[in-house]
C-alpha cells in the first residue's frame, strides 16, 4: 500500500496501515523500554521516563488528549 501506489485500501474502519517511520519508533521503544514502567528497578524507571516523555509529546501536539493520557 505505502510501497505500492497502485493498491487502494478502503477498509480503514477495520485497520489502518502504519507509516514506516511510526513503526520504526514503536519498534525502538519496545526494544529499549521493555520493562514495566510501574516497577521500582532501574529499567522500569527508564521505561516510565520514556512513557512520560511520549505522553508529553502527544499532549503538546493535541492538548485535548491530555485528559485521556493522565487518567
Amino acid at each position: 500500500m505505502l510501497q505500492n501506489p497502485e493498491l487502494h485500501y478502503l477498509d480503514n474502519a477495520a485497520t489502518t496501515i502504519v507509516a514506516p517511520e511510526v513503526a520504526d519508533v514503536i519498534n525502538k521503544a519496545m526494544r529499549e523500554h521493555w520493562a514495566n514502567p510501574s516497577s521500582l528497578y532501574a529499567p522500569g524507571a527508564r521505561s516510565e521516563e520514556a512513557l512520560n516523555a511520549a505522553r508529553a509529546a502527544v499532549a503538546l501536539q493535541e492538548p485535548g488528549a491530555l485528559f485521556y493520557l493522565l487518567r
